[in-house]
């Protein structure tokens, strides 16, 4: 089978584009042909068909462009021509059997999904957060989760400037909202089946008016090192992006009640230096921010962690990184939000932002003894190994497509 994985970045940005190469290779792997679409950008990897990626857009530097730029970024969120030139010359000289689309907002647009439908190429599309719900992807924005930004026409979003607390950038996102979504419907008409993958996820578009006929709950996968027993070991570990809504602000606040432990936060983002200054008010030596960490080093820290930590604020919907910590036979403590129940059981999740609790529970499972820590992280990896199998998802995504394909 010929499959076409469209994922606006090609290279390991997020949690999105990682699942996406993952896939990308697992497809390979079992012999089927994989057709990568993105965007262009230096820290790609190589491809034979880079040739048809679409221009990057530099959202960090728009804010200094010229006017006539930021027209041009506008008009190509919305609807990029060059997208669709590019997809339909990729699919004229590579044909492809079924389109997967992944996060191509913005970058790409939904703009090749028409392209997809004129060639009678069934579309799938994984639900990695909220975009298709509401402008600014999460939610939240202003220290809380704001579902009116889903309601009628999206309206909300301007007034309460959800998007960057920008009036201007909100109601640029909620006008391409409303183009895609209320009048052409490129999303809820051109994809076949949505592929969820927390059942929060799917109960929250169909509460928000989705057919609940074309979303599939479908887990993430993820690898399970040998090593058969997790060594117990002296720190707290939290693993993401530094973001408000990533509620690391309030790990920090437990760190401050439970000075005879230390904490390693990893990641990067734009909330960094707000954490670094709580640190220093708090005139914390037991918080310790380590930047960006990836590949064996960010497996070795998270093998001596005796404790991992997603304090989250907001709809999480299925986290790589408790993934990753449960793989590792690791007690994860988190916050009882979005996804974040589906993956960990009662007794290992607190009430998100608060922070007395979340020390109180860091403090009992940090002095629980080895043996403990060892059995309770050993029947977690045994979970993952059993819904989160990598052989299994790509079966389960084989069948997706095969569906598909027979209607």
């Amino acid at each position: 089978m010929r499959v076409l994985q469209a994922e606006k970045y090609y290279w390991q940005q997020g949690g999105a584009s990682r699942y996406a190469l993952d896939l990308s290779r697992s497809l390979e792997t079992s012999g089927e042909v994989v057709v990568p679409f993105a965007s262009a950008h230096p820290r790609n990897m190589p491809s034979v068909y880079s040739d048809y990626f679409v221009s990057a857009l530099d959202f960090a530097n728009l804010g200094e462009a010229g006017w006539w730029q930021k027209m041009q970024a506008a008009g190509q969120i919305i609807y990029s021509f060059e997208a669709r030139k590019k997809i339909a010359a990729l699919l004229d000289k590579y044909p492809v059997d079924v389109a997967h689309l992944h996060n191509i907002y913005h970058q790409i647009s939904p703009s090749i999904i028409p392209e997809f439908k004129k060639r009678q190429i069934p579309v799938v599309m994984t639900l990695h957060d909220y975009k298709l719900l509401t402008p600014n992807y999460t939610f939240f924005h202003h220290d809380a989760n704001h579902e009116e930004d889903a309601k009628g026409w999206y309206l909300n979003c301007i007034s309460n400037k959800c998007f960057k607390d920008n009036r201007l950038m909100s109601a640029l996102v909620t006008v391409e909202m409303i183009f895609h979504h209320k009048i052409k419907r490129y999303y809820e008409n051109g994809v076949d089946i949505f592929l969820a993958p927390s059942n929060f996820c799917r109960e929250l578009f169909i509460k928000n008016g989705w057919d609940g006929k074309k979303i599939i709950h479908l887990s993430l996968p993820v690898d399970v090192p040998a090593e058969s027993v997790s060594r117990p070991g002296s720190y707290v570990l939290y693993v993401g992006r530094l973001v408000e809504e990533k509620g690391v602000q309030h790990l920090i606040e437990a760190a401050a009640m439970t000075p005879q432990i230390t904490y390693k936060i990893i990641g990067q983002g734009l909330y960094r230096d707000r954490l670094q200054s709580l640190i220093e008010e708090r005139k914390l030596t037991n918080v310790m921010l380590l930047g960006y960490k990836q590949g064996r080093e960010l497996k070795e820290i998270i093998a001596d962690a005796r404790l991992v930590v997603t304090p989250s604020i907001w709809y999480e919907n299925y986290p790589q990184s408790v993934l990753e910590a449960k793989a590792a036979g690791k007690i994860i403590i988190a916050s009882s939000i979005g996804g974040l129940p589906e993956l960990l059981p009662p007794d290992l999740l607190v009430a998100p932002g608060d922070a007395v609790t979340l020390a109180k529970k860091i403090e009992t499972w940090f002095s629980a003894s080895d043996q403990k820590l060892i059995s309770r992280g050993a029947e977690l990896r045994e979970e993952v190994k059993k819904i989160n199998d990598p052989e299994g998802h790509r079966r389960a995504i084989m069948e997706v497509y095969n569906n598909v394909l027979s209607r």
